[in-house]
């Protein structure tokens, strides 16, 4: 008889393990969980005056030529004045190019995760004082060569201050 209920024990636990689903927050399952990628900002480097507006947007970019077709050095004096230089051995490049605009970029935040088989970049972007000229603003990141092949998610919020 102790036999018996140990038996009926395990299965009832048995069976009532196996219907469990393990959940994260906000209903997530384990197939959907979300982890940061590391990132690099590129510095010193503006959008060529032959690129057209059309270009606007998010552009993966796996090699220096299809890079220098798009972007020149603006290399200037002071501390963190070179280019920044991108190894295409071990790295691609994500770049956003903005409409031209004469508003100062006030603030910018970055967040780029991968869920699955996408990367997913979330740019918050503070405009500041309307300035005397206009310019094409850019931001370029660099990211670990495994996620190239991967689906592209953008999301851009745009604020003024």
């Amino acid at each position: 008889m102790k036999n018996f209920k140990l038996i009926y024990y395990m299965s009832c636990l048995f069976i009532l393990s196996s219907c469990i689903r393990f959940s994260y927050s906000d209903g997530e399952t384990s197939n959907s969980i979300i982890s940061t990628i590391e990132y690099d900002v590129v510095k010193n480097y503006y959008v060529k005056n032959t690129v057209s507006d059309e270009y606007n947007g998010i552009h993966k970019i796996k090699d220096q030529t299809h890079f220098e077709s798009l972007f020149a050095a603006a290399a200037s004096m002071g501390e963190g004045g070179k280019p920044t230089e991108i190894d295409f051995d071990k790295h691609f490049v994500l770049a956003i190019i903005q409409p031209e605009t004469n508003k100062e970029e006030k603030d910018l935040k970055i967040n780029i995760n991968y869920q699955k088989d996408k990367v997913i970049i979330k740019l918050e972007l503070i405009e500041g004082k309307e300035l005397s000229h206009t310019y094409r603003p850019n931001t370029i990141l660099i990211l670990n060569k495994k996620y190239q092949y991967h689906n592209i998610e953008y999301h851009e919020n745009k604020n003024s201050s």
